[in-house]
Formats: C-alpha cells, sequence, structure tokens
C-alpha cells in the first residue's frame, strides 16, 4: 500500500510539469520558396562575397550523391555589404524580391530605393539540384538553399531559394569538384592544396594515393564511373597524364599537376 502511494505521489508531481511543457508556443516564422540567379544577388553582396549555390568546405560526394555535411548550426553567414538597393519594377514582380520585401519589411520612400540595413541570411543547408560544365571547363551549379532571413539579430522569415550561377565559374571550381570524385575514391586518401608554389616545387596538390603505373587504367576506370555526378564532365584516359620526375610520380589533370605520395 504504502508503495502504492509512493508512485501516486510520484504522478501528482510529474502530471503538472507536463501539463506545462504541452502548452508552451512554438514559435513559427513565414516561408517562402523563390527562384534567383546570383547575379542579382549581388545587388546586396561584394562578388566575392556573394552566395554560392553550394559551399566547397563542406560538400562531399556520398554513394554517388552530393551532400553538405560536417557544419555544426548553419553552413555560413552573409551579412549584406550594401544595405541601400534599388530594385525596378520587373525586378519587384519577381518571386525572390517580392518575397524578401514581404519578409524583411524595409522602409522606402518612393518605392525603388529600398534600405535593408541589418540584413544578414544565415544558410541552414545547401540541396544540390545539379551540377555541370561546359565545353570551357567552367561550372555551373543549381541548388536549394535553405536560408533563415534575420534583422539584426531578429528571425523575420526563412526562405527557400532556388540558386543557380548565370556566370560559369572558373576552372578552378571544377577542379574543387573533381579533387571531391577523387577523394572518393579507393585509390584515394587525402588531397592537400599547395600553398608554397616555386619552381622547385611546381606543383598544385599533394595527393596521398596508391595510385602507380601498374594500376593506372584500374584508377581511371573509377574515376570515369564516378565522374557522371557532374553533367557533361567526361574527361578521357589521355586527360589524365602520369609522368615520373627524380623518382616522384605526377599526375596532371586538365594542366593541374598533383604530385604524389603515398
Amino acid at each position: 500500500m504504502k508503495k502504492l502511494l509512493s508512485i501516486l505521489g510520484l504522478m501528482v508531481i510529474v502530471t503538472p510539469s507536463l501539463n506545462v511543457i504541452s502548452c508552451e508556443q512554438i514559435e513559427t516564422f513565414p516561408s517562402k520558396h523563390a527562384n534567383v540567379k546570383t547575379s542579382s544577388l549581388e545587388k546586396f553582396f561584394e562578388q566575392k562575397n556573394n552566395i554560392k549555390p553550394y559551399n566547397i568546405d563542406y560538400i562531399e560526394l556520398i554513394n554517388n550523391s552530393w551532400e553538405h555535411i560536417g557544419f555544426e548550426n548553419n553552413i555560413s553567414t552573409h551579412k549584406i555589404d550594401y544595405s541601400f538597393v534599388s530594385i525596378s519594377d520587373s525586378e519587384i514582380k519577381s518571386d525572390f524580391f517580392s518575397s524578401l520585401i514581404e519578409l524583411y519589411e524595409p522602409t522606402t520612400a518612393d518605392g525603388i530605393n529600398y534600405d535593408f540595413t541589418g540584413l544578414t541570411f544565415y544558410i541552414e543547408n545547401i540541396f544540390l539540384n545539379l551540377i555541370s560544365v561546359n565545353s570551357e571547363f567552367e561550372l555551373t551549379v543549381n541548388s536549394d538553399v535553405a536560408i533563415t532571413i534575420k534583422k539584426g539579430w531578429k528571425t523575420v522569415g526563412k526562405i527557400l531559394l532556388t540558386l543557380e550561377n548565370d556566370v560559369p565559374y572558373e576552372k578552378k571550381e571544377t577542379i574543387n569538384f573533381i579533387n571531391k570524385i577523387l577523394l572518393n575514391m579507393n585509390y584515394v586518401f587525402d588531397i592537400t592544396p599547395n600553398k608554397l608554389k616555386s619552381v622547385e616545387n611546381n606543383y598544385d596538390y599533394l595527393i596521398n594515393t596508391s595510385l602507380t603505373k601498374d594500376n593506372f587504367d584500374d584508377f581511371y576506370n573509377e574515376f570515369s564511373l564516378k565522374q557522371k555526378v557532374i553533367t557533361n564532365l567526361a574527361l578521357s584516359k589521355s586527360q589524365f597524364e602520369l609522368s615520373e620526375e627524380n623518382e616522384v610520380l605526377y599526375l596532371n589533370i586538365e594542366g593541374y599537376i598533383y604530385k604524389i605520395i603515398s
């Protein structure tokens, strides 16, 4: 009987706390979906600070799918460089600017010039839709970017932004993605940029790999299968040049030199 009373007593104590928890209000924010090109975002950012449809620091190739992993609270934070922005009538009608104005409620005196002081984009996650290269080996990426919109410290809304670069990224960006493919191969363990490039150390990357002259064909065959994750990327075996200098092997991919260590 004493045991039963003690259990009932515990239930009496616990029940009110459960009721309190269930009554807590969860704060919600208005959400929008919009499509935009990276050039439109340059109204807010210097080109070097502009939001990209990917973040090379966190993107990895996993089971033939591109994913952003390894970040903590968010991928990146972008406080705008330009607070006062002119928006034309045609731009106002676009889903991006109309959604942003509705969420942020910037002040305007004439309906053309808007004050976005305090605007910050918090990139929560990025989901890649398409990566492709052109004949010049330049890169185009289309992604859905999950963004929280902040006005100072205050969250005012969220946008799922379908973002694509309308000006292709240079060849170096394509090489960054090729490195991600290489790192997903059985033969490659690590790739490190050569930040002290010189006449004596005239290579772009140090690659820790089990690649040798004897297994080169197998190495290329594995890459050939994986490169399909980038549309129009079709590097032939002749574009992989393996050479030896002073008993050190080097791999040349489209003009980028990899010094091989194992």
